[in-house]
């Protein structure tokens, strides 16, 4: 049975290495390209992350496939608090400035605003949770569709999470901004959303084999689902549960 793949051509390989003692290793070669079937066994993982940054295919079917990845739910977690906070320092700015065009002076926060802006916060995280485990569950679902149509083994949907968690780690390029305190501008978001998007389209070709057509229709169908999600859930009005005197 073929577990792992070959990370150069994507065919399958029965295993990575043989061991012929502990500290002898023979890395397996790939009989249909001729090449090390996955030469980061062998790297450091810093070297895999830059290749993951620069969006080589090689580094995706590594930890998709050929590792097993196993914290992906923490980092999905992290991913899912930077993207709220971003969403909600960029949405704060912007009714911070209407704020200021409408009053003469300075505006005072209360306590209750302050309290109110929490749970904004709360909300919000709420909302993007949902939208993205709705945008995760279409993409398996639609992943699933093209197996079956096409008589390829089905991807589960721990894999689809990893991959879109995988992919979505170029959230962390907010985190110049938010550390130094530079606001988040609506350019610097959608620069990061197409890298994310080529990275989707990447980490879902690697996982699955498909067509790269078809990879771009589940992909652009999840965000648009999960944007519908989102800002269906986010026109319910504010209800802040606590009476503050």
């Amino acid at each position: 049975m073929f577990s792992y793949t070959c990370i150069n051509c994507g065919t399958p390989v029965k295993s990575l290495f043989k061991k012929y003692s502990e500290t002898v290793l023979k890395l397996t070669q790939c009989e249909n390209c001729k090449n090390v079937a996955d030469k980061y066994i062998e790297c450091d993982s810093v070297i895999i992350i830059v290749d993951l940054i620069l969006l080589k295919m090689m580094a995706f079917r590594h930890f998709l496939i050929n590792s097993e990845f196993k914290n992906y739910w923490k980092l999905s977690a992290v991913l899912l608090v930077l993207e709220t906070y971003s969403q909600w320092t960029l949405t704060r700015r912007i009714g911070e400035v209407e704020l200021k065009h409408n009053l003469t002076t300075e505006p005072q926060l209360s306590e209750t605003d302050i309290y109110l802006d929490d749970f904004r916060f709360y909300k919000m995280i709420l909302i993007i949770t949902v939208g993205t485990a709705a945008s995760v569950f279409l993409m398996y679902l639609l992943t699933r569709i093209y197996s079956c149509w096409n008589n390829k083994t089905s991807i589960s949907f721990r894999d689809i999470h990893k991959a879109v968690t995988l992919s979505n780690s170029g959230m962390f390029l907010l985190l110049p901004s938010l550390i130094w305190d530079i606001n988040v501008h609506e350019l610097h978001m959608l620069f990061i959303s197409l890298y994310i998007t080529l990275s989707q389209l990447l980490a879902h070709n690697a996982l699955c084999s498909c067509q790269k057509k078809w990879s771009l229709f589940i992909i652009f169908s999840a965000y648009l689902f999960k944007t519908y999600i989102i800002d269906l859930l986010s026109k319910h009005p504010l209800q802040f549960p606590v009476k503050i005197s």
